[in-house]
């Protein structure tokens, strides 16, 4: 059996893939989220990541869920910043970006950082 590679950063997880969806756009940006409850952002410190988001159609959005941040293909070792949060060494590869969620008796809901 495959062993799972996943990496995490606050309420951000990293799980690698073996390649990126075509229903994705690279954005050119090295923000990967903001957080909702302090505005501080997940980034990308190097130009070794490229960052990519879903499509906005609403089969893509239906297809992967609303926990899917995007996807970023690490092209050599690059380190992800927050604020908050000690840098995280991503290896070179291909990741899907989840926001993490909570369960509990009243529902779920995202965590905030």
């Amino acid at each position: 059996m495959k062993e799972l590679k996943i990496y995490r950063q606050g309420d951000i997880l990293f799980v690698k893939v073996s390649n990126i969806p075509q229903e994705t756009i690279k954005t050119g940006s090295k923000v990967i989220i903001e957080g909702e409850a302090t505005g501080h952002k997940h980034l990308i410190a190097s130009n070794c990541a490229e960052l990519y988001e879903l499509d906005k159609d609403i089969h893509t959005q239906r297809r992967f869920g609303r926990n899917i941040i995007g996807f970023v293909n690490v092209l050599d070792d690059t380190l992800i910043t927050h604020d908050e949060h000690q840098p995280i060494k991503l290896p070179k590869g291909k990741y899907q970006i989840i926001r993490q969620r909570e369960f509990n008796p009243e529902g779920d809901h995202y965590v905030n950082d």
